[in-house]
C-alpha cells in the first residue's frame, strides 16, 4: 500500500502515527511514494486504507513488483 505525499516530508511522521509503523519510501510510476504496508491480506489492508483514506490521504494498491523499494524505513526525527 502506497501514500501519495508529494514530496511534503513532514507526512512521514504523521502517516506512520495514523497506521503504528514504520514508513518506507518506494518508486512506483517514476514518482515516488511511502510504503505503508505490504501484505498477501487484504484485511489488514483494507482497514489501513480506511485509516489513511478517513484522515485525507491519497492511497494506493499496487503489485509489489511494479515499485521499487528505495528505504524500508524513513528515519524520523
Amino acid at each position: 500500500m502506497l501514500v501519495d505525499y508529494g514530496n511534503q516530508t513532514s507526512l512521514v511522521a504523521i502517516v506512520a502515527q495514523l497506521t503504528q509503523r514504520p514508513v518506507g519510501l518506494v518508486s512506483y510510476g517514476q514518482r515516488p511514494y511511502l510504503l505503508v504496508a505490504q501484505t498477501p491480506d487484504s484485511g489488514p489492508a483494507l482497514a489501513t486504507l480506511k485509516t489513511l483514506s478517513q484522515n485525507g490521504f491519497r492511497t494506493l494498491l499496487v503489485e509489489s513488483a511494479q515499485a521499487t523499494l528505495l528505504t524500508p524505513a524513513i528515519q524520523l526525527p
